[in-house]
């Protein structure tokens, strides 16, 4: 049982770590996203 346990354990981890940097990297599309259609913006005004 505590073989299972740890590979529960890892298992978690390592899916913990995927998302923090799935959800890192969208925000990070977003922010650059964002500041294009800022400059779009003002060099149109």
């Amino acid at each position: 049982m505590a073989r299972g346990a740890d590979l529960l354990v890892y298992v978690s981890l390592i899916l913990l770590f995927y998302f923090y940097i799935d959800i890192l990297n969208k925000h990070t599309k977003d922010k650059f996203q964002l500041t294009r259609l800022i400059s779009q913006g003002a060099i149109n005004a």
